[in-house]
């Protein structure tokens, strides 16, 4: 009986193997068919594309295989929607919809709601429609976190809603793909400057059009397709018709219409249209040739089966043995599972333990912080204000020098603290932006104006010519590296001199690179010393003296350690030192700075008889915030909590809103969404303290326009408060 039951479980184990494996055969020949479809199908090769689905829809219907079969209909749905055959796109489309609720896989099920907004669009249905279609796509993709095809939507709706004239959502998903395009697919940011372009000739703004429209086209011809080409002489010709040049316009509708005729004779083939027309019959044909290959299969498996029986005498005699051998191997397995168990309580329970510490750790630094910004908010916004005063004697002069100082010291040993826990918390943004070197290095000298000069140094800034003036990389990382190194040195140099040198290099794999020294001829570090001085809290000593809290060299290391560089270090005692390190960086496109969308807006006359509500409930900030206003001949209204600020609205009119966000009565996000809700488009900034990583997604999702972190400097409050006047 035992080897009876052997023969049937082992005879059941093989038939079911077979059966997989074959199912698993097939499924990769779908997969490569799959890969020989989209290569087709970008190259403009869509008969060739339609006949391979078809192959598709075939081997996945043969295993009835729900997500194969989903993604065959939409491919060929792809087919037919290019060649401008909605009809049948539209029955493709409906097949493949009708398997979304069996498909197991999210991301195939966005890619057929984005075809079906595609599909809806050329079919001329209403926008409404069309849009509902677009954002049930572009939730899955967020959800997903999916950049590359956010960014595929983003642009098809971007190419919709210009077509329907809705401007308003073409420039809010305009400005939501620029970050993706720079990151994910730098090789098609010629069309989002065509799109850019269009935007811009729709609103009549053809200067610009025309900048934009140039540099897509010098980009187009090494990526672009003959569809793209089409595009861009349109946008042209529309560009030069209303600046008045119509030889040129006239000009650029010929070439357009070339493009054009050239695309159409692509898709429009006698090949395309039979291979169109067999899908009718190959559609009726489905159900027969499913039932013939399980006939087939069937037949296969009777022919194996003799095959296996002899297999299966020699396989019992071994399977009794081993049945033998995993009786015992069990009962030794039972007694480590359970020593294995106890072991694994104890850790989720430790692991349960540290997450909670950690928490705790992370909204103490954050309270903390909170706690101190506030009233260092208004030393420095205070002293700062007493500083610029004409009448303040030369003696008290330097003495709010020293206290703004002190307040500044203080300040960046808290942002130091912050710093070093969100390091260890993975929580630093690894994002790019662009920099302007000039500017950033002369930002950051211009905070140890005051140190310097207490310690009689001098600062000497070198650039080599060869650097570019604008460049992308990560600024927040860059900025807080140099910060710790320049302060570093001032700390420990006395009568001497610190000097910053900057120049450009390459990997050998060709990456651009930033090189960076940050000199001075100070004590200079022992060599037994050169290594401690990276450890977190570890301090030189110089004559019984402690210098600093011991974090900064410790967090330029770990963030240096996140872009994939290092800091280096030459020292001797008595002739100074010397700290180097490299900082990766990408060609920015917009090298000139004519290119930026926004100027500088550094006039602070932009600010004159501007009405501006401050909400806070703190006295102190309300103080500072309405002197520093009132000084840029600004008007000035205070409001105490949310609640006020609500009802003064109502009232009054004001240019501008800024918003804390911790108040009474009604917090500064609830406080948003009421006047959003009431109507109200006035430009409204949070004036917080609270961290910036924090406040970003909270304060979009309420409806405000920005955000300010105190304690602030005053250039970056004038330029957000700047961007936002209407």
């Amino acid at each position: 009986m035992k080897h009876l039951f052997l023969y049937i479980l082992l005879l059941i184990t093989c038939n079911l193997t077979y059966g997989q494996v074959d199912t698993l055969a097939i499924r990769e020949q779908i997969l490569k068919l799959q890969d020989s479809s989209t290569v087709a199908f970008n190259h403009s090769r869509y008969k060739k594309s339609q006949n391979i689905n078809q192959q598709i829809l075939k081997l996945a219907g043969s295993i009835n295989d729900s997500n194969l079969l989903h993604v065959g209909y939409r491919y060929l749905a792809y087919d037919f929607n290019v060649a401008g055959d909605t009809i049948k796109a539209k029955q493709a489309l409906n097949a493949a919809l009708s398997y979304t609720q069996a498909s197991t896989d999210i991301i195939q099920i966005a890619d057929t709601y984005l075809l079906e907004a595609s599909i809806r669009d050329k079919s001329k249905q209403p926008f409404k429609k069309i849009l509902s279609s677009y954002q049930k796509c572009i939730d899955i993709y967020n959800k997903k976190k999916d950049s590359l095809r956010l960014g595929v939507a983003y642009t098809n709706l971007v190419d919709m809603s210009l077509r329907h004239n809705q401007l308003d959502i073409t420039e809010v998903y305009l400005k939501l793909n620029k970050k993706i395009i720079a990151n994910h697919v730098p090789n098609e940011v010629y069309y989002y400057y065509t799109q850019l372009a269009n935007y811009l000739v729709k609103k009549k703004d053809y200067e610009q059009a025309e900048f934009y429209i140039n540099y897509a086209e010098n980009h187009e011809s090494n990526t672009g397709s003959i569809l793209d080409k089409e595009t861009i002489c349109t946008i042209k010709a529309d560009i030069y018709e209303g600046t008045g040049r119509y030889k040129e316009a006239y000009e650029a509708i010929i070439e357009s219409k070339k493009a054009l005729i050239k695309t159409q004779e692509e898709i429009h083939t006698k090949e395309l249209k039979k291979v169109t027309a067999s899908f009718e019959l190959e559609r009726y044909k489905k159900d027969a040739e499913i039932n013939k290959k399980n006939i087939a299969l069937q037949d296969e498996l009777l022919e194996s089966k003799s095959k296996i029986n002899n297999f299966l005498i020699l396989i019992s005699a071994v399977s009794f043995f081993a049945i033998a051998y995993l009786f015992y191997s069990v009962n030794n397995r039972k007694k480590l599972i359970k020593k294995l168990t106890t072991k694994n309580e104890e850790y989720l329970e430790a692991k349960k333990e540290s997450e909670r510490l950690a928490l705790a750790k992370t909204n103490f630094f954050n309270t903390v912080s909170h706690e101190l910004r506030t009233p260092l908010y208004g030393v420095i916004g205070i002293s700062s204000l007493l500083i610029d005063e004409a009448e303040i004697p030369k003696k008290s002069l330097e003495n709010l020098k020293t206290l703004k100082f002190s307040a500044d010291y203080l300040l960046a040993l808290v942002d130091d603290v912050l710093q070093l826990s969100k390091i260890d918390a993975d929580k630093i943004p690894l994002e790019s932006s662009i920099i302007k070197i000039k500017d950033l290095l002369n930002a950051i000298l211009s905070t140890f104006e005051f140190s310097k000069t207490q310690n009689n140094n001098h600062f000497k800034l070198h650039i080599d010519k060869n650097v570019p003036l604008v460049f992308t990389g990560n600024s927040m990382i860059l900025k807080q590296v140099l910060m710790n190194l320049i302060g570093n040195a001032i700390k420990f140099t006395e009568n001497g001199t610190i000097k910053i040198e900057v120049k450009l290099s390459h990997s050998q794999n060709q990456v651009d690179y930033l090189e960076f020294n940050v000199i001075d001829d100070g004590p200079g570090i022992p060599i037994n010393k050169q290594k401690e001085i990276f450890a977190e809290f570890t301090q030189l000593q110089n004559n019984d003296t402690n210098y600093g809290t011991g974090l900064g060299l410790a967090i330029v290391a770990k963030l240096l350690h996140l872009i994939n560089s290092r800091i280096n270090l030459v020292s001797e005692l008595g002739k100074g030192s010397k700290f180097s390190f490299k900082f990766p960086i990408e060609e920015s496109h917009l090298t000139d700075e004519k290119q930026y969308l926004l100027s500088d807006l550094d006039d602070d006359s932009i600010f004159e008889n501007k009405k501006i509500l401050v909400v806070d409930d703190n006295t102190i900030n309300q103080l500072v915030t309405s002197k520093i206003l009132e000084k840029l001949k600004s008007k000035c209204d205070i409001a105490n909590n949310g609640r006020e600020a609500v009802e003064k609205i109502q009232k009054e009119e004001f240019q501008l809103v800024l918003m804390d966000i911790n108040m009474p009565v009604l917090d500064g996000f609830e406080a948003t969404r009421e006047i959003r809700s009431l109507g109200y488009d006035l430009p409204i900034i949070a004036l917080t303290a609270v961290e910036a990583d924090e406040v970003e997604k909270q304060s979009i999702e309420s409806g405000m326009n920005g955000y300010i972190i105190k304690p602030y400097d005053i250039n970056v409050f004038k330029r957000t408060i700047s961007i936002n006047f209407k």
